[in-house]
């Protein structure tokens, strides 16, 4: 299944051993719905902590994805497909 990115907020209202507590469980579950290697991350807005990791973290995948498109190379995008006789192409104005 594919990666999957968690962000455990407030954690400056928690001590280091609630938070690895909190991940363990958490881990667990993740584990039972098919995701095997969640990278799990702490922040604190308050305090800044992780935060740097976390938007670190984030700039790696947009790169990642950003590399993985161009290895593909150009994919126009189409929504919608319209076939067209050749007598269509003309328009005939009768006066």
């Amino acid at each position: 299944m594919d990666s999957l990115t968690v962000v455990i907020t407030k954690s400056d209202l928690t001590n280091l051993e609630q938070q690895q507590q909190l991940e363990a469980q958490l881990t667990q579950l993740l584990f039972q719905q098919g995701f095997t290697e969640p990278k799990i991350f702490h922040c604190s807005a308050f305090t800044g902590d992780g935060v740097d990791v976390l938007k670190a973290h984030l700039i790696a995948l947009a790169d990642n994805e950003k590399q993985q498109q161009n290895d593909l190379g150009f994919r126009l995008a189409i929504d919608s497909a319209f076939h067209v006789s050749a007598q269509d192409w003309f328009y005939k104005k009768e006066i």
